[in-house]
């Protein structure tokens, strides 16, 4: 094994792509979720995103579904 000096070290990996859009929604933009229950998985999503990027979603139950909205 070579011990090697002067490497540059590679940028920062971004880590795994997002699986719901909320760090594109802007204030008052809302997302449908059919076939979700207010409480399930991408509930809680959106409110563990709103709380580590100091941001606010509210989830409503809507035509079978759920809508998450950006309130700010």
């Amino acid at each position: 094994m070579n011990i090697e000096k002067d490497i540059p070290l590679p940028p920062k990996g971004r880590g795994r792509p997002a699986k719901y859009p909320f760090g594109k929604m802007d204030v008052d933009d809302s997302v449908f979720f059919e076939g979700e229950k207010a409480g399930g998985r991408v509930y809680n999503a959106a409110m563990v995103f709103g709380r580590n990027h100091s941001k606010r979603f509210v989830g409503r139950v809507a035509d079978g579904g759920l809508r998450i909205f950006r309130v700010e």
